[in-house]
């Protein structure tokens, strides 16, 4: 009996998440803004920014694990794109090893690092990657299993779900310095993905059988990506930079 036992169990590759931010800004309600363009350009890029939180159980605190924030640079006197580039920013860091089959606590939110009041989404993507660290099509991004909190303001957009991908409108107004509510409980990588498949192949007499794994050696990807839009004509705004329609009413998004 040949008997092949996964690397997942002894490398610890599950270890491996990925935090990215973006900012999106607005370009087609300009006109509608206000009649100087360079007052709008300042207004909308130079005041606006974002980072994404995740809540460390063992510092009990929130830390931040990326950014993309508009400063100014008084050495080269203009502004500038401070942002968070750095691999010591991986999400799941506070948990080694990582256990498949358990749930683990994993609490997200979004603040508002910027100098302007803002509405803001997310874009949560789940999937494998090979050994070779490319993205494997062929493991099941359901075997990642997220828990989404909307019972705080945060909505689904149902109509965008894919099986890797899930979109979260944060409904209320995000104020300068504010963040919002988690929009993340927890996250387990189910127990089934370290069942063995059986191959049974008979040559005369004698029956060979192999037991292979499909998650061998494989990674799994959590990628979030959080975006934010001023809230002056942000009817207009998010549809043009998010492509949604949507109802804004006291400070507050519906999405249709």
């Amino acid at each position: 009996m040949n008997k092949k036992l996964p690397l997942l169990l002894y490398t610890g590759l599950f270890a491996i998440v990925i935090g990215l931010l973006t900012v999106t800004t607005v370009s087609g309600a300009r006109s509608t803004l206000i009649e100087s363009a360079d007052y709008i350009y300042d207004f909308e890029m130079y005041h606006i920014g974002i980072t994404l939180l995740e809540y460390n159980p063992i510092e009990k605190a929130d830390v931040e694990k990326g950014w993309r924030n508009y400063e100014y640079n008084d050495a080269e006197g203009k502004w500038v794109v401070n942002d968070a580039t750095d691999v010591k920013y991986e999400l799941l860091s506070h948990i080694d090893p990582f256990v498949v089959g358990k749930t683990y606590e994993e609490k997200l939110a979004v603040k508002n690092s910027g100098k302007i009041d803002q509405f803001v989404r997310v874009k949560v993507y789940k999937y494998w990657k090979n050994k070779d660290g490319k993205k494997d099509p062929t493991k099941d991004p359901a075997n990642i299993q997220i828990t989404f909190d909307t019972s705080n303001g945060w909505v689904l957009d149902n109509t965008a779900h894919t099986s890797e991908r899930d979109i979260l409108y944060y409904q209320n107004l995000l104020v300068s310095g504010e963040k919002t509510p988690y929009f993340t409980k927890d996250i387990t990588v189910k127990g089934d993905v370290l069942t063995p498949v059986k191959t049974e192949e008979t040559d005369g007499n004698y029956t060979k059988i192999t037991y292979t794994y499909e998650y061998d050696g494989a990674q799994f990807v959590l990628e979030v990506e959080a975006d934010a839009v001023q809230t002056h004509n942000a009817k207009d705004a998010i549809k043009s930079a998010w492509g949604k329609d949507v109802t804004v009413s006291d400070s507050k998004v519906s999405i249709s």
